[in-house]
């Protein structure tokens, strides 16, 4: 996560033609994200109108991540297991 979200925002901060007309996305520390606290919710809205922090993002991006490495690891392991027997 410390790759995506610092090293290579920081990377690409350094083509200076790319910010020209826009404005250049600011490196994030996963641990200092992580470890922030966090805004309580607005109690009116429903779970479905909530506006993430950055930290939720972070968490569920990591999560989706972690869930599609297994997956392929699986598929990866069947295709090889399918490989030996034909």
């Amino acid at each position: 996560m410390q790759r995506i979200f610092h090293e290579d925002i920081g990377y690409l901060l350094k083509m200076s033609d790319l910010w020209k007309t826009r404005k250049p996305p600011a490196p994030l520390k996963w641990d200092e994200v992580i470890s922030r606290d966090e805004q309580q919710p607005n109690p009116k809205l429903s779970k479905e109108m909530q506006v993430w922090t950055v930290k939720q993002c972070l968490t569920v991006f990591e999560e989706s991540l972690n869930k599609l490495s297994e997956r392929y690891k699986v598929q990866k392991t069947l295709y090889q297991m399918h490989k030996v027997i034909i």
